[in-house]
């Protein structure tokens, strides 16, 4: 058993590899994705860890997890920042045998911004104008053996500020290997060469590439996890995560999760306590937040995920 075991940790590090290979290099970027702030209530209960769910919105995260086999999955999600920032995301998936597919769409929108002109004493409001900030993505993943799962999105950015435009595409790379109870799982984000997002009045912003590695252990009642996000230039974030669930109370999961990521260039920090309410088919999550960042203080965040 112990030889199979280690055959089996080889041949994942040697899959890890070729994803390696076909990444770029690792770029440090002040970019903020909106995926950052997380596409389910489940998923940013448990830090943010990639490895703590199957489900159709890891086409956002590591598409090797959208579904198990033979299941369909849908998520939706949303929530508001500062009391004016709204962000949701729909993703759904559906497997079939060796192969599944998935789509997702998120974006975070916010109206009512002044714009001003200069008056002969003071500022005047001369319009208002709107943001959004959107990614549409579409992912296909490929069981290679009972164990290991390889994953392939692609991501389409648009975002709007007044009347200034950007788009861009990328894409990203999963993989996912199960060792009897141990779930270890890789992905690499935004991995062409050329990840610059070019707006309409010739400024640039450089989407981030990132390279996360996660483990989960399934302990019955119990699922600890974590996972390391490598940045170049940077200290590495982490992050780990728990979910807690007995039979006496299978209705009924809690979630918490501890976060260090980066947030307009600066690492912070972030606490997470999450409850799923499980009804037939469906999830019913929600997750509050406590950050030392003040768009993340504070907040609630709910969302909905069905598999079937």
């Amino acid at each position: 058993m112990a030889k199979s075991n280690i055959k089996q940790c080889q041949k994942f590090i040697f899959l890890l590899s070729i994803a390696l290979l076909f990444s770029p290099a690792l770029v440090a970027s002040p970019a903020f994705q909106i995926t950052d702030v997380g596409t389910s209530a489940d998923y940013i209960a448990v830090g943010g860890n990639e490895v703590g769910f199957y489900g159709g919105n890891n086409v956002f995260h590591n598409p090797s997890l959208m579904s198990k086999p033979n299941l369909s999955s849908i998520s939706l999600f949303t929530t508001t920042l500062m009391g004016e920032i709204n962000y949701k995301s729909i993703a759904i998936s559906k497997s079939f045998d060796r192969f599944t597919f998935g789509l997702g769409y998120m974006d975070s929108e916010t109206n009512g911004i002044t714009e001003t002109v200069e008056g002969s004493e003071e500022f005047l409001v001369s319009d208002y104008y709107g943001a959004l900030f959107s990614i549409y993505k579409a992912g296909m993943s490929y069981k290679v053996s009972q164990k290991t799962t390889f994953g392939l999105s692609l991501s389409y950015y648009y975002n709007k500020i007044y009347s200034i435009s950007a788009s861009a595409m990328n894409a990203d790379l999963g993989f996912s290997h199960q060792i009897n109870r141990l779930l270890l799982t890789g992905s690499s984000k935004n991995i062409f060469r050329n990840n610059v997002v070019a707006y309409s009045d010739n400024t640039q912003e450089e989407l981030p590439s990132i390279y996360n590695l996660a483990a989960k252990l399934d302990l019955t009642y119990i699922e600890p996890m974590m996972q390391y996000s490598f940045y170049r230039g940077k200290d590495s974030g982490y992050s780990v995560g728990i979910i807690i669930h007995h039979p006496k109370f299978s209705l009924l999961d809690l979630l918490v999760g501890y976060k260090s990521s980066y947030y307009l260039d600066e690492l912070k920090h972030r606490w997470t306590f999450g409850l799923g309410l499980n009804i037939d088919l469906f999830t019913f999550n929600v997750t509050y937040e406590k950050s030392d960042t003040v768009a993340f203080d504070n907040n609630i965040y709910f969302s909905i995920k069905g598999t079937y």
